[in-house]
C-alpha cells in the first residue's frame, strides 16, 4: 500500500498499539496508523521526544481511541517522520503553544500520573528530566 506521506513505525509503537489499543498483525497495525496520519488529523497537543517538540494526534480504531505522536527528523531533509510510541488518551501530554510564557500551566496530567507513562525513553513530558518533579 502507497500512502502519500509515509511515516516510518518501529516495532515498538507497534507492540504500543498492541497492548493499548488492539492485538492485531504487524502490518495491519502499520497500515492503521498510516492511515490514521494521512490529511490533516486532529492535533492534541504537543509531546517531547530527544529534545524536540512533536506533534500529537488522536486517532481512532473502531471504538477505541489512541494518540500518535510524530517525531520529524529535521536534520535529514528526505527522512520519513517517525512514530516512536503508541499512547492511550488518558496519558500525559504537553499541550502548550510554540510560544507561551509558561508552559508547565498547559500540561495535562490525568489522574495515574507516571503510572499512566510510557516505559521507553522517548516520551519525556517537557519540564521533567531525570531527577525533577512535573507541577
Amino acid at each position: 500500500m502507497k500512502f502519500e506521506q509515509p511515516y516510518y513505525i518501529p516495532p515498538h509503537a507497534v507492540q504500543r498499539f498492541r497492548e493499548r489499543v488492539v492485538n492485531l498483525p504487524t502490518r495491519t497495525i502499520r497500515i492503521i496508523i498510516q492511515s490514521a496520519l494521512q490529511g490533516c488529523g486532529q492535533l492534541v497537543g504537543y509531546q517531547v521526544y530527544d529534545r524536540q517538540k512533536c506533534p500529537v494526534y488522536k486517532a481512532q480504531y473502531r471504538d477505541k481511541e489512541y494518540l500518535i505522536p510524530v517525531r520529524i527528523e529535521k536534520r535529514k531533509k528526505s527522512a520519513w517522520a517517525v512514530v516512536p510510541t503508541i499512547l492511550a488518551p488518558d496519558m500525559r501530554i504537553y499541550t502548550g503553544r510554540a510560544k507561551r510564557e509558561n508552559p508547565d500551566t498547559d500540561a495535562i496530567y490525568p489522574a495515574g500520573g507516571a503510572k499512566n507513562r510510557d516505559s521507553c525513553d522517548a516520551d519525556t513530558v517537557e519540564g521533567e528530566g531525570p531527577g525533577q518533579k512535573g507541577p
